[in-house]
């Protein structure tokens, strides 16, 4: 246990030297480049962005599960499937509502905006 606490904190020491080294040794990690989203290039189901509530289905719900999948944290996965359930309905109402929106379990334009921002930055609820 003790080995994996170091290996953890050589590695951490180790991120922040090479964030450094990339911000050009400025003495600011923060002028380093934030690392891409992976999670980000995995959510490839369809461009359009409908409104989307209740009974949808489609190519456009799998995106809503799967930016779901990789900006809320939850306990148990969502799974895209396409199918607009109640249990996409409670995710969706969870993230609006972490996300400062209102939480009315409907995936409209200010949803879809937030779930891009949040993609973006690999930021969570």
């Amino acid at each position: 246990m003790k080995l994996n606490r170091t290996a953890g904190k050589i590695a951490t020491t180790a991120f922040a030297v090479l964030a450094l080294t990339a911000a050009g040794a400025t003495g600011s990690a923060a002028a380093a480049e934030a690392p891409s989203n992976p999670a980000a290039n995995e959510c490839n189901y369809s461009t359009a962005r409908p409104t989307l509530q209740l009974g949808d289905t489609g190519p456009a719900v799998k995106q809503a599960q799967c930016y779901l999948l990789h900006t809320l944290i939850i306990d148990d996965l969502i799974e895209v499937s396409g199918n607009f359930d109640a249990k996409t309905q409670l995710r969706v109402r969870q993230f609006q509502s972490c996300a400062g929106l209102a939480s009315n379990g409907v995936v409209g334009a200010s949803t879809w905006s937030v779930f891009e921002q949040y993609m973006s930055t690999g930021r969570v609820c």
